[in-house]
């Protein structure tokens, strides 16, 4: 079968049904697991891989001038549960939605420029890939 590499160029965000893509720079979707191996005297070790733990990974630029920006929702929701939805090619073939519980930003303000922020936010259960032309 043919590799058909991902050109990410307008991607579609929303969280909680909003769309952010307008504010947001990245979106990243990071697994990690577990290993868990014995060591018995005899060397012959075994090892268990654990369950996939994901993050999503915002990256955004910071914006204070409305109460229904990212940054707004992201402190108005921290803690809560919502429904993330990440299409990285705009088109509604392609999709991978996750439960995330909502954190607050990671920072605030920066250097001259364009101040960013980052949120991580820890999926709840494992994400949901649609794939498609």
């Amino acid at each position: 079968m043919a590799h058909s590499i991902m050109n990410i160029k307008t991607a579609d965000v929303t969280l909680d049904a909003i769309s952010y893509a307008d504010a947001i720079t990245s979106v990243k979707l990071t697994a990690a697991s577990e290993d868990t191996t014995w060591v018995p005297v005899s060397g012959v070790t075994q090892t268990q891989t654990g369950i996939l733990k994901w993050t999503a990974e915002l990256e955004f630029g910071q914006d204070l001038t409305a109460n229904s920006t990212l940054q707004a929702k992201l402190l108005a929701l921290h803690g809560q549960v919502k429904t993330l939805v990440v299409k990285p090619t705009g088109t509604a073939t392609q999709s991978i939605t996750v439960s995330v519980t909502v954190k607050a930003p990671a920072e605030f303000g920066g250097a001259v420029g364009v101040a960013t922020s980052n949120a991580s936010l820890p999926v709840n259960g494992q994400p949901t890939f649609v794939y498609g032309v």
